[in-house]
């Protein structure tokens, strides 16, 4: 009687975008986003295809660092006093505009802001230190074997 063993048949390997190259992507349009697109022009809270479309790029951004930080089992640690002292300072600066009733383009650019930041936050739990050699010791081991053979 001959043993049946399930041999499950090799996969191509498929080509996938990594998350190093996301994260650059994210960063990008994060960039283009923030920066002014009109010189010599201040936000005053209208809206505008300009504010429109800067606003969509940043979402756009932050769906791709949520997905990419869906995609990692475990996410990287990370400090949360850098993010509690951004959420303050929002606050008190939407606080100090609606003081001086004009809260409509603070608590915007807030929003704004909020939205750059968890981005930045998520692609930090999603990528860590990834290329210089994870918390396992992964990547810093390889370095640091090749390292003492050349030696």
């Amino acid at each position: 009687m001959s043993s049946l063993t399930s041999v499950r048949p090799e996969r191509a390997p498929r080509r996938t975008v990594t998350r190093r190259s996301t994260t650059y992507w994210v960063c990008a349009l994060l960039v283009v986003a923030t920066v002014s697109w009109r010189p010599d022009t201040l936000f005053s809270g209208g809206l505008d295809a300009v504010v429109i479309a800067k606003a969509l790029l940043s979402i756009f951004a932050l769906t791709m660092a949520w997905s990419t930080r869906l995609a990692r089992p475990e996410p990287q640690p990370t400090r949360t006093s850098a993010a509690c002292f951004l959420l303050a300072y929002v606050a008190i600066a939407t606080f100090g505009a609606w003081s001086t009733s004009d809260v409509v383009s603070s608590a915007v650019l807030g929003v704004r802001v909020l939205i750059i930041a968890l981005a930045v936050l998520l692609l930090a739990r999603s990528v860590g230190r990834e290329g210089y050699g994870d918390r396992r010791g992964d990547n810093g081991d390889r370095v640091v074997q090749a390292h003492l053979a050349l030696q």
